[in-house]
């Protein structure tokens, strides 16, 4: 077959006769992707909108019309003091202090089921200014002034739990391990390249093409998520995705141009060579990952739908 009958031989021809300007494209359009997507910006999915189904359209017309808040309860427990000791009542009125918005106490009149049948239980509940799917942003104050309240009475355990709350621990869970994950893939992956390849350039290469392709995504999947709102999955999935795909494609590609140049080529017929082959066999599998992965469109998960997205 020759290098410059299918779509990739001749994209790879015009690379090789022109290097400069199909690197500056490319970064051309990466940059482009980025400021485009910042421009418009990413639509995040909310918590009342993750629903499914039938009970996932009753939960946002139910959101919609009566707009939600989000609740948090503060157990505070001792093994030696009941709720009916001055100690444990003057824990619970320092919590009721501190959690300013709809505040129930389990000392009200009415309250119930917030004391526990031994006395040593109780609960606080309260709702978090704004609505849920803000409350991870302004949840912060509320947990720190709980935590204060347990330092300040230290014979009684209390902790905080919510649809806030958690949402707040795994939003910085998440963003923890995302930080860490480009800290440790780059330098690993490099180490790899270098062992697999012995030279540096080889090496940087196929990191360099995922990094880059990583960053346009990420600001093409700004675009889509108008088309369905992404929550932070998305983002994770598509680091994920794109390091792997990006360096294992890239690989392709590096491997064969050697091989073409130790049997002889030159580097314009090596670059046509890999393009023509290694090139189709990528554009063939990348497309055949896309049309799978759309499947979990069919899910009706906006979750999965953003996943998809995102490795598309």
């Amino acid at each position: 077959m020759s290098t410059r009958t299918n779509l990739t031989g001749k994209l790879g021809s015009w690379s090789a006769e022109h290097p400069w300007r199909a690197i500056g494209i490319w970064l051309l359009l990466i940059v482009v992707a980025v400021f485009a997507g910042k421009a418009v910006g990413t639509s995040k999915l909310s918590m009342s909108a993750g629903g499914n189904g039938q009970s996932g359209q009753a939960s946002a017309v139910v959101n919609h019309a009566f707009p939600q808040h989000a609740t948090e309860q503060v157990l505070l427990q001792s093994k030696n003091l009941t709720t009916s000791s001055p100690a444990f009542a003057s824990a619970v009125a320092d919590v009721v202090k501190r959690a300013v918005t709809n505040v129930r106490s389990p000392y009200a009149p009415g309250a119930v089921g917030q004391i526990s049948h031994n006395g040593h239980s109780a609960l606080v509940q309260f709702d978090v200014k704004g609505d849920m799917d803000n409350s991870a942003k302004r949840v912060a104050p509320v947990l720190t002034a709980v935590a204060d309240a347990g330092r300040d009475h230290p014979g009684i355990s209390i902790h905080e739990a919510g649809m806030a709350s958690l949402q707040k621990a795994f939003n910085d869970t998440l963003m923890k391990d995302f930080k860490k994950a480009e800290t440790l893939s780059v330098p690993i992956t490099l180490i790899v390249l270098l062992f697999v390849f012995g030279a540096l350039v080889a090496a940087l290469l196929p990191l360099a093409l995922s990094l880059t392709a990583v960053f346009g995504a990420m600001g093409l999947l700004a675009f889509a998520s108008h088309l369905n709102p992404v929550d932070q999955t998305a983002g994770s999935v598509l680091l994920l995705v794109g390091m792997a795909v990006g360096v294992d494609y890239s690989l392709f590609y590096v491997k064969r141009e050697r091989e073409e140049r130790a049997k002889g080529a030159d580097r314009k017929a090596a670059v046509r060579a890999a393009a023509a082959t290694s090139g189709h066999s990528v554009l063939v599998s990348g497309i055949t990952v896309m049309i799978a992965m759309a499947g979990m469109f069919l899910a009706g998960d906006k979750v999965f739908a953003g996943i998809a997205w995102g490795t598309i």
